[in-house]
């Protein structure tokens, strides 16, 4: 059973790079591209 204390651990893979999935992670504009719609 859960409690209040226990992390939330959340697993993806991706077909993509460790460096384009961290760039991905910690540049706003490569964040948007990949987790957002794009408006057009």
């Amino acid at each position: 059973m859960a409690t209040e204390s226990d992390p939330i651990v959340v697993e993806q893979r991706y077909s993509a790079s460790l460096a384009d999935v961290w760039r991905a992670m910690t540049e706003k504009d490569q964040m948007r591209q990949w987790f957002f719609e794009q408006m057009t």
